[in-house]
């Protein structure tokens, strides 16, 4: 197989190897807004830290996780008493779209960057601090 482009949805590593099979690039959906929340449980931390948004972000793929150039995003409202599970739904559904954007701009060679001016920030499994926070704020899954 020689294919132009990967999409991925899921948090698994692509090494070197992987990123270099298709002629283009390797592309992943991700449940935040990118550079923001980059790593494990975006989803957790917008709850977390009360963020009035989040959604999804489509980007191409490096060796270092969610660091590459965001091609596509969908903003989706945060809502008083957002559950984690009713985030990742929202995304979820707003993933094709978003996707759909993503390859149309690969298919013109157009790597524009989404700028929306979030400074960087990768979480790897939530801390102590991060879990008594989200209590404090009546953070729930469900």
């Amino acid at each position: 197989m020689e294919p132009d482009i990967i999409i991925s949805s899921q948090s698994l590593y692509f090494g070197r190897e992987l990123l270099a099979i298709p002629h283009k690039c390797c592309i992943n959906r991700h449940s935040g807004l990118l550079p923001r929340n980059g790593g494990l449980w975006p989803g957790f931390q917008a709850v977390r830290k009360a963020e009035l948004e989040t959604g999804v972000s489509v980007h191409v793929m490096e060796r270092e996780i969610d660091a590459g150039q965001v091609l596509s995003q969908v903003h989706i409202p945060v809502r008083e008493k957002e559950t984690v599970w009713g985030i990742y739904e929202k995304c979820f559904a707003a993933s094709a779209d978003a996707i759909i954007e993503a390859v149309e701009k690969i298919r013109r060679s157009d790597y524009t960057p989404v700028n929306n001016g979030y400074r960087q920030e990768y979480y790897s499994f939530p801390t102590a601090e991060h879990w008594k926070e989200f209590r404090q704020r009546n953070g729930r899954y469900i």
